[in-house]
């Protein structure tokens, strides 16, 4: 695991004298900062940092106070906060750090501290493959990002940058989601579907990935095998983002995990259930609750359920259970969220007729919602088929966060890009 040291001062002026600093800054391979109050934005010069306390990362690391020239003396952090480093508006580094209130309370001191690598892994194919700890942070920047949009402040973090939409299959949300978030971001974007491409024409993925890779700062897939997102992860030399094959629908499950957290505060006690066909957002609801500690329970008509192998590992590795049912009745009782998606998904259009009779009895209607808790939140990641998966009624109703889903995709694309593609920067 990787460490690395900065150099922190709690006021634009430093403790000791000007070439202390300098020698603290040079030594240490670090960069200045400033303290921040919560809600300000102030710009620093190129190259400098400033830190904005909020609920980023969670932990304890040491801290080493220096004081004229007699050593340090070491403290423990204990409220949580953010560290954002200012390169240009580009280079965006995180590193988490818990603060006492006597690390506020100073004026004029040099702070260092030693905080372990949080960045994100170089790819974003399958939920599984992240931390607790990764997964927070995504979702604590995406929060930020939402309330800062909202309060009319403007990014530039990925100005210079470009990513490349690479879509096999068509998209309204996922597309538009995405590149309202690079836009937002101060990039830019490129979008190529399959037809579009060599890869129509028999071009090998390998020679695609390491082609765009050395023309783009990331490559976002949306696809129909999870082993061609896989292929071009293993060749390129820039991030690749999963954003929908057959098996894994992970940035999908990353934005509606946001809106629970928006909704209900936390994931810790709820009952979060499942209801229709073990398709790939299944697979990676099952993903989430695994590595995020919360409780998952699917109902799933007999010969539909999640993949066998992702299930029988994530409940290996949950800390809560993972349970899959037959009857929708029993799973929904006393649930928290319920979650549904169409019945069938592309490519299974040949399978719908068939599909409607067998999940019939999954409909989320209100005789079945009224089973759950009273405020249960209902989602649908959309396009929502009224009155197959989902009624009208529920659709429309007031416990129905399905269009804040939505918006919450592009926030949630922000904070991964932001994240991934100055990781590998």
């Amino acid at each position: 695991m990787n460490h690395q040291w900065w150099f922190i001062c709690t006021s634009s002026e430093y403790g000791g004298s000007g070439k202390e600093a300098e020698a603290a800054v040079r030594d240490c391979r670090v960069l200045p900062a400033m303290q921040n109050e919560p809600g300000k934005h102030n710009i620093l010069l190129p190259g400098c940092a400033f830190i904005l306390p909020c609920s980023l990362f969670q932990g304890t690391v040491q801290v080493k106070k220096y004081e004229n020239n007699t050593g340090y003396n070491r403290i423990t952090l204990q409220n949580s906060c953010f560290f954002y480093i200012n390169n240009f508006w580009s280079d965006c580094l995180w590193r988490s750090v818990t603060v006492i209130s006597e690390y506020f309370s100073m004026r004029g001191r040099a702070v260092f501290f030693e905080s372990r690598d949080l960045f994100m892994n170089t790819h974003l194919l399958a939920l599984q493959d992240f931390t607790a700890q990764q997964l927070n942070s995504l979702l604590d920047r995406a929060r930020l990002l939402k309330q800062e949009k909202q309060a009319g402040v403007r990014h530039q973090h990925l100005a210079g940058r470009t990513i490349c939409l690479l879509f096999e299959k068509p998209s309204t949300r996922t597309r538009v989601s995405f590149e309202s978030a690079m836009y937002g971001m101060g990039g830019q974007v490129i979008f190529m579907s399959a037809k579009e491409t060599q890869l129509g024409r028999g071009e090998p993925l390998k020679d695609t990935a390491r082609v765009l890779a050395r023309y783009t700062d990331a490559i976002v897939v949306r696809t129909f095998g999870q082993e061609v997102v896989e292929e071009l992860a293993r060749f390129s030399d820039v991030p690749v983002v999963n954003a929908l094959t057959d098996l894994h629908h992970p940035c999908q499950i990353l934005s509606d995990t946001m809106t629970v957290l928006e909704k209900e505060g936390s994931l810790a006690d709820l009952k979060i259930v499942w209801l229709g066909d073990g398709n790939n957002m299944a697979n990676s609801w099952i993903q989430a609750a695994s590595v995020l500690g919360f409780s998952l329970t699917l109902a799933c008509p007999e010969g539909y359920d999640p993949d066998p192998d992702i299930l029988q590992t994530a409940q290996a590795r949950g800390a809560k259970p993972i349970t899959v049912l037959r009857d929708p009745v029993e799973a929904v009782q006393g649930a928290d969220v319920i979650n549904v998606d169409v019945w069938a998904s592309m490519g299974q259009e040949d399978e719908a007729e068939k599909r409607l009779n067998i999940f019939k009895p999954y409909q989320l209607n209100q005789d079945l919602l009224a089973k759950a808790a009273p405020d249960a939140l209902v989602l649908h990641c959309l396009p929502a088929h009224r009155g197959e998966e989902i009624s009208e009624e529920v659709l429309e109703g007031p416990q129905c966060a399905a269009f804040d889903q939505a918006e919450n995709k592009m926030h949630m694309h922000k904070a991964i890009l932001e994240q991934m593609v100055n990781n590998a920067a």
